[in-house]
């Protein structure tokens, strides 16, 4: 009797036209991209419906894990260093990203002049601007104030999508690399510091491309601002005000890098703990036929104390240079009455 066969197809959900399935970025004007109206849409439908997986827009090409590693790719391999690779794919993104913090530090620093010229047109008195009509200067303020909010919301979004574009490839870079491990490499790395790279500095480097064109627009916008006070108050006020965030500066440099140390053993640790527990569940059979229960249970429990501890100290150094980063504004010269 002839066998026969029936061809079983796996169920697939009905496709959506591939325009609608495309990513917004991909379809709105320069516009929309820049007040981020694109998300309107899935707003309003969050805001009567739950949303699910398929209300969510599939990955614009461009930020792909395919994309981005066939050109990080390509940087690697002019250069084989990770953090101008890292670079040189992102670079253009990255640069307008640092631009629009400077933009937003220049919006920022104007709007004090202007608020100085509206209580000089109350007061009766020439403004600085030249400027001698009120509503104008209020609506010179309500401007700068909009255009700031909505250039430093577009550029802290674009820091995140960058962010989130080193993390996979960094990401995809260590799960490739795994794969093409030799035997021999093999046994100087271990399971625990591949899940290390993989996670935990992936989304240190996303942490970084988050906060770091503040790096760049900061120290100027700092400056400026001191400057500004030399002008209106006296220079010994600017140079005394400058000294001393200077001084709070290096506070917080010898801080982030007393966290830093302590981050770099604290990730030690956990790696090793990571490997000793993968080891231990491939051989749970070998563990329970030799009773090593205890032995094994014992080392871990050491790694763990040992990490437990370095925590404490990680979280008291961070949650230290983060007062003093947010106290300092607080803090006042003072001097004798006249």
């Amino acid at each position: 009797m002839a066998t026969e066969y029936a061809e079983l197809k796996s169920p697939r959900a009905p496709l959506a036209e591939a325009a609608d399935r495309r990513h917004p970025m991909e379809t709105s004007s320069w516009l929309g991209i820049f007040l981020i109206s694109w998300m309107d849409k899935l707003i309003r439908h969050g805001a009567t419906t739950p949303l699910d997986e398929a209300d969510v827009w599939p990955l614009a090409p461009a930020d792909s894990a395919a994309a981005l590693s066939d050109r990080f790719a390509l940087q690697w391999a002019r250069e084989k260093v990770v953090h101008k690779a890292m670079w040189r794919t992102l670079s253009r993104p990255s640069l307008f990203t640092i631009s629009l913090y400077f933009l937003y530090s220049f919006l920022m620093l104007l709007q004090p002049i202007v608020i100085k010229s509206l209580l000089q047109y109350m007061q009766g008195k020439p403004t600085s601007l030249g400027l001698e009509s009120g509503y104008g200067l209020a609506a010179l303020l309500t401007a700068l104030s909009f255009v700031s909010v909505t250039v430093i919301d577009f550029g802290q979004y674009l820091s995140s999508t960058l962010g989130c574009n080193a993390k996979t490839i960094i990401t995809d870079a260590v799960y490739r690399k795994s794969l093409r491990l030799s035997a021999m490499a093999k046994r100087d790395l271990s399971s625990g510091e591949i899940v290390t790279l993989s996670s935990v500095d992936s989304e240190r480097l996303f942490q970084a491309y988050l906060l770091g064109a503040w790096t760049f627009a900061a120290p100027v916008a700092v400056l400026a601002i001191f400057i500004m006070l030399g002008f209106e108050m006296g220079y010994l006020v600017g140079l005394l005000g400058g000294l001393f965030m200077f001084v709070m500066l290096y506070v917080g440099h010898v801080s982030a890098a007393s966290v830093g140390n302590v981050r770099s053993r604290l990730l030690a640790v956990q790696a090793e703990r990571v490997k000793l527990t993968n080891e231990l569940l491939q051989g749970v059979r070998v563990v329970k036929m030799y009773g090593w229960e205890h032995n094994l249970e014992a080392a871990i429990d050491a790694i763990r104390t040992h990490e437990l501890a370095l925590l404490k100290q990680y979280q008291g150094r961070r949650i230290f240079n983060t007062v003093a980063l947010y106290s300092t504004p607080r803090l006042r010269f003072w001097r004798s009455p006249t």
